[in-house]
C-alpha cells in the first residue's frame, strides 16, 4: 500500500469517528464544530468520547486546543495521526492503537465504497494512533 493510499484511508476513518463523536454529542445537546483538520467541542464531551480528534495528519494544536475546554478534568484528544506532541500543554499519552479497515464487498458496478473507487482491496490495514488525556 502506498502512502497516499494509507492516507487516504486514515483521513477517512478519522472523519467517521469525528462524525460518530459529533453524533453522540449533538444527541446530547452537545454544540460540536468540523474544521479542515480537526474536529472539536468547546464543552466537555460525554464519558469516554474525546473532546477532538485529529482530521488530517497535518493537523496542529492551534487547530483546536484554544476551542476545547482544557481547564476542567477529564479533557482528552484522538490524535489519529499519532503526529501530535502534546505533553507541553499537560496531555500524557493514555494509548496507542492502529486503525483496521477491512474493504466492503462490491457488487459489480456499486462504485459506492471509496476504498473499491481507489483501488485499494486486498492491502493491509495502515496503522494508526494514540489518544492523549490531560493529566
Amino acid at each position: 500500500m502506498t502512502s497516499a493510499e494509507t492516507t487516504f484511508i486514515r483521513v477517512a476513518a478519522a472523519r467517521n469517528n469525528a462524525d460518530w463523536c459529533a453524533s453522540v454529542c449533538r444527541s446530547h445537546g452537545i454544540p460540536n464544530t468540523f474544521s479542515e483538520t480537526a474536529w472539536h467541542s468547546a464543552r466537555r464531551t460525554p464519558p469516554y468520547y474525546p473532546d477532538a480528534v485529529t482530521l488530517h495528519p497535518d493537523a496542529v494544536p492551534t487547530d483546536f486546543l484554544s476551542e476545547i475546554d482544557t481547564a476542567s478534568p477529564g479533557c482528552s484528544i484522538k490524535d489519529s495521526f499519532a503526529a501530535l506532541d502534546l505533553t507541553s500543554d499537560g496531555f500524557v499519552k493514555f494509548f496507542t492503537a492502529q486503525w483496521i479497515h477491512r474493504p466492503a464487498e462490491t457488487h459489480k458496478g456499486n462504485n459506492a465504497d471509496p476504498a473499491h473507487r481507489a483501488g485499494l482491496h486486498s492491502r493491509p490495514a495502515p496503522r494508526l494512533a494514540g489518544h492523549l488525556a490531560r493529566r
